[in-house]
């Protein structure tokens, strides 16, 4: 039997690490591979 996974997006503008880390905690097997931080003031995705 294969197993489906997913791919998340989340985005916070306030507390994003803490909120990834309960989502990583609540669902079993689930992790973050990157956290991505862009100063205050910083417009633009980052490269």
């Amino acid at each position: 039997m294969t197993r489906n996974k997913a791919a998340v997006f989340l985005w916070f503008d306030s507390d994003a690490e803490a909120a990834a880390n309960f989502y990583a905690e609540t669902f079993p097997d689930s992790h973050f591979d990157k956290i991505i931080r862009i100063r205050e003031g910083v417009s633009g995705a980052p490269t």
